[in-house]
């Protein structure tokens, strides 16, 4: 291990530390040299285990936090290297990555996020948005949705969307199981 990185030495600690407490887990519930309790055991092998007293786990740990923060605070190569002088392209794991593939991304993403909302929760039925539906990402308040945003109250209708199923076949006959003598429909909730 001398004269390595501290980032390739971390693993390597880590991975003989776990070996270690894995051993000692072991040793402590089929220890086989006659009727001893866990405790007992416990207390016998205390000092191959804990951190603070003189041992070799104490000196590996140790080892390990030292070399977790040196690698942390080191200096290392961008995840990733620009391909070309126009910085359009760059390699990422080993892949050729083009600036224009995130607008097609992105594009696709929309369309596949449209096409589940509109079956899904809409259950497809036709009701079209004339211009744009405000959205505040940002906003985490209990309750907050683009439905309950202030700026697409042009588009509010309590109605509609049980219009939509009221005029549909098929979800009628799947939601509604009658109607009321005042024509208030009643809903299958099972």
């Amino acid at each position: 291990m001398a004269r390595q990185e501290p980032t390739q030495v971390t693993p390597l600690l880590a991975r003989m530390i776990y070996n270690m407490q894995t051993i000692f887990l072991f040793d402590l519930h089929f220890y086989d040299t006659g009727p001893v309790d866990v405790c007992e055991r416990y207390m016998m092998s205390e000092g191959w285990h804990c951190q603070g007293r003189p041992s070799m786990f104490d000196a590996l740990y140790s080892l390990q936090h030292l070399a977790s923060s040196i690698a942390y605070q080191t200096p290392s190569l961008p995840a990733f290297i620009w391909y070309n002088d126009q910085w359009t392209e760059f390699v990422w794991h080993g892949a050729k990555i083009m600036l224009s593939m995130f607008h097609e991304m992105g594009q696709e993403l929309m369309q596949l996020t449209y096409k589940a909302f509109f079956d899904k929760v809409f259950l497809r039925i036709d009701w079209s948005v004339s211009g744009y539906l405000a959205d505040d990402l940002s906003n985490t308040s209990p309750g907050y949705s683009f439905v309950t945003n202030a700026q697409n109250s042009k588009y509010y209708d309590r109605t509609a969307f049980m219009r939509g199923i009221m005029e549909t076949s098929h979800l009628r006959e799947e939601f509604v199981i009658a109607l009321t003598p005042e024509g208030t429909p009643l809903l299958n909730l099972a």
